[in-house]
C-alpha cells in the first residue's frame, strides 16, 4: 500500500514540476539596458545611427519637416557634421546596393535625391530625379519587389502611388516599378503567402486602406485592399515562421494582424484593445524583432494619465496566439515635459555582437539593447523539480527491479 501511495505521490509530483517548468518558460519577457546616450540631437525622427562615414563614430541621421541633419557622436553630445534645408517628409537609409556604405533616400517636393558619405564628414547627393513622384508620404522602405537579391527604396506618394527604386550601379537608379494607389506608408518586401515570391504592403493616411501588391511586369498590382485596416508593418509577431500584416483600428483602439488564408485574402489573426493614450511614433515601423530572437514585436508608446511621461511597450503574439504586453518601460525615461518622437531597430553600433535599439526623447538619443528575459525560478519550483528527478530514479528502480 505504502508503495502505491508514494508512486502516486510521484506521479502528483512529475506533473506539478512539469506544469511549473512550463510556466517558467512560458514568463520570458524582454530586458532593456540603457548603453550609451547621446545628447544635442535635433529632429523629429530617426532616419540612421550608425557609422556612415566609416570613422569608427556613431553618426545620427534625423529628419524634420525642414530638411535632414547628420550628427556625429562626440563623447555623451553631438556636433552637426552635414544638413540639408528643404520641405520634406520621408526619408530612410540602408546600403541599397550592396557596397559596404550607406545611401540616404531623401523626399523634396515632387523629387527623390540619395546621398552618400563620400569622405570622412563629408556627404553629397549621388542621384536625383525630379517630376512623377507627386506628394511622398511619410514612411519609406526597403524591399525586394521583384525578388531578384537586389533591394530597392520604396517610396510612397500620397498623390500618385508606391515606387520602387532600385540601384543600376555606381551612382545610377531607376524605377523598376509602380502602382496607382495613393499611398502613405510603404512596409518591407515578406513573403505573406508561401508562395515563396514577394508581397508589396502600403497603405493610406488616417488609418485606413492597406493594400498587398505583386508585380506585374512594371507595374504593381493590387491583389488585396482593406478600407478599415490601418497599415503600421510586416513582421511574424508569433514566431510561426510566416510574415504578418501588422494592423491597427479606430485611429489606434485596436491593434490587429492579417495573414493570408491561402487563397489571395487575409484574414484576422489577432486583435487586441489598447490602453488609453497609446500610439505609435510616426515616420519609423513599429514592428521589429526588439530582442534578436527571430520573433517580432510591435513597438506602442503608451502616455500615463496621471504622469504625462511616455512609456515604451513591446507587445507579442509568441506562445499565446494573441496580442499580450512583454514590457512596459514605466518611469525608465522621465525627462520632464519630453515626449518619444521616434524609435528605430539598429544593427550593433558599440561591437558587442548585439543589435540595438535607437529612442529618441526630445534632444536625447538612448543607444538601448533589448534581451530576452526568463525570470528565476522560485524555490518551490526548483524543490519541486529536484523531488521529480529523485521520484522519476525511484519509480525507474522500482520497475526494473520488481519480480511480479
Amino acid at each position: 500500500m505504502k508503495s502505491h501511495q508514494r508512486s502516486l505521490s510521484c506521479w502528483i509530483i512529475l506533473l506539478a514540476a512539469g506544469v511549473c517548468a512550463q510556466a517558467y518558460v512560458a514568463d520570458a519577457g524582454i530586458v532593456l539596458t540603457v548603453r550609451d546616450t547621446i545628447s544635442g540631437i535635433g529632429g523629429d525622427s530617426l532616419v540612421a545611427v550608425a557609422d556612415l562615414d566609416h570613422d569608427g563614430i556613431r553618426d545620427v541621421v534625423t529628419r524634420n519637416p525642414g530638411g535632414f541633419t547628420i550628427y556625429e557622436q562626440t563623447g555623451a553630445t553631438s556636433a552637426v557634421r552635414f544638413s540639408a534645408g528643404f520641405v520634406m517628409r520621408g526619408a530612410v537609409a540602408n546600403d541599397i546596393d550592396g557596397d559596404g556604405n550607406i545611401e540616404i533616400l531623401v523626399s523634396p517636393p515632387d523629387t527623390a535625391t540619395v546621398y552618400r558619405a563620400t569622405g570622412n564628414d563629408t556627404y553629397s547627393p549621388i542621384y536625383s530625379a525630379t517630376g512623377g513622384y507627386g506628394i511622398i508620404g511619410g514612411l519609406m522602405s526597403v524591399g525586394d519587389v521583384n525578388g531578384n537579391g537586389n533591394k530597392e527604396f520604396l517610396i510612397p506618394s500620397k498623390s500618385n502611388g508606391l515606387y520602387a527604386l532600385e540601384s543600376q550601379g555606381g551612382d545610377a537608379f531607376s524605377v523598376i516599378a509602380a502602382s496607382n494607389n495613393p499611398v502613405e506608408i510603404a512596409a518591407p518586401t515578406a513573403d505573406l503567402d508561401g508562395d515563396s515570391q514577394p508581397e508589396i504592403v502600403a497603405g493610406g493616411d488616417n488609418s485606413v486602406n492597406t493594400y498587398v501588391y505583386h508585380l506585374v511586369g512594371g507595374s504593381l498590382q493590387t491583389v488585396f485592399h482593406s478600407a478599415t485596416d490601418g497599415l503600421l508593418g510586416v513582421g511574424d509577431t508569433d514566431g510561426d515562421g510566416r510574415a504578418e500584416i501588422i494592423t491597427r483600428h479606430n485611429g489606434f483602439d485596436t491593434l490587429g494582424s492579417l495573414v493570408s488564408d491561402g487563397m489571395g485574402g487575409y484574414v484576422v489573426a489577432a486583435e487586441v484593445a489598447l490602453p488609453g493614450q497609446a500610439f505609435v511614433l510616426d515616420y519609423n515601423t513599429p514592428v521589429m524583432d526588439v530582442d534578436g530572437d527571430g520573433v517580432d514585436e510591435v513597438a506602442v508608446v503608451k502616455r500615463s494619465a496621471t504622469t504625462r511621461f511616455d512609456e515604451l511597450t513591446f507587445w507579442s503574439r509568441a506562445g499565446t496566439g494573441q496580442f499580450h504586453n512583454i514590457f512596459d518601460s514605466g518611469s525608465m525615461f522621465t525627462l520632464s515635459n519630453q515626449d518619444f518622437t521616434s524609435i528605430l531597430k539598429i544593427g550593433d553600433t558599440d561591437g558587442n555582437g548585439r543589435s540595438e535599439l535607437a529612442l529618441l526623447q526630445g534632444g536625447t538619443l538612448y543607444i538601448l539593447e533589448a534581451t530576452s528575459s526568463v525570470p528565476e525560478p522560485s524555490t518551490i519550483v526548483l524543490a519541486l523539480i529536484a523531488a521529480a528527478t529523485v521520484c522519476a530514479i525511484r519509480m525507474a528502480s522500482s520497475r526494473r527491479f520488481s519480480i511480479s
